[in-house]
């Protein structure tokens, strides 16, 4: 007796037509992206944007005077929608998402890149200043002030969190560096800041919601 035997191919489950980003999108970029696309990158990835954070952020330039916007997930939406499907330069570049996760993914980007809803009971991150230290070099006739600032940031639902540590004066708020999940170590140049007593705050995104804790005050004193 002659058997056919069909092969039926798994259908992707339902994908909704605006994926939350942090119950759909995030746990995809967690597992198959951030290791690469976050802070710091790593393996020669471009360090002009970052997947652990659905918004964008500021630092202050590495090796010039300025300050520099490092953008979140939602800004490069398109981008990441167009490379997991790629056939030059698919990403990820050794093991590809499945049919699922790419679904979701083009479906949120195709929906504007929206925050969405946040998970059921979302609890906001934690941040906590560990301690700081001033650093004084002298470079010739130059005097160089930095400041190293340490904060842990953590999160009770073990999402992953991004953001960025900044400090206020009055109506003055100054972006002093990026901020991830775990221990953090922030480098503050001062040189040219007058002294003050700054207040120190961690703003923070865990995907379903940013959110601002504050780290308390740091007095920049002259070398």
């Amino acid at each position: 007796m002659k058997r056919t035997i069909i092969f039926l191919a798994a259908c992707a489950p339902g994908v909704p037509d605006e994926p939350s980003y942090q119950q759909h999108v995030a746990p995809i970029l967690a597992a198959n992206c951030v290791r690469c696309h976050g802070i710091p990158v790593l393996g020669g990835a471009p360090p002009g944007f970052r997947l652990d954070s659905y918004t964008s952020y500021e630092r202050p330039m590495r090796n010039a005077v300025g300050i520099e916007t490092v953008a979140g997930a939602a800004t490069f939406s398109n981008i990441i929608a167009m490379r997991i499907v790629s056939s030059d330069a698919p990403m990820p570049p050794r093991f590809g998402l499945d049919d699922y996760q790419i679904e979701i993914l083009q479906a949120w980007d195709a929906a504007g890149a929206p925050r969405g809803e946040p998970n059921e009971g979302n609890r906001v991150p934690t941040a906590a200043l560990v301690g700081t230290r001033q650093s004084i070099e002298e470079q010739g006739i130059e005097i160089r002030v930095r400041y190293l600032i340490d904060v842990t940031v953590g999160d009770p639902d073990n999402d992953v969190v991004g953001g960025a540590l900044r400090a206020r004066l009055g109506a003055t708020v100054l972006p002093l560096g990026l901020l991830r999940s775990g221990e953090n170590r922030v480098v503050w140049e001062t040189t040219n800041i007058a002294p003050g007593t700054f207040s120190l705050e961690a703003v923070l995104d865990d995907g379903g919601v940013e959110s601002t804790v504050d780290l308390g005050a740091l007095v920049v004193e002259a070398p």
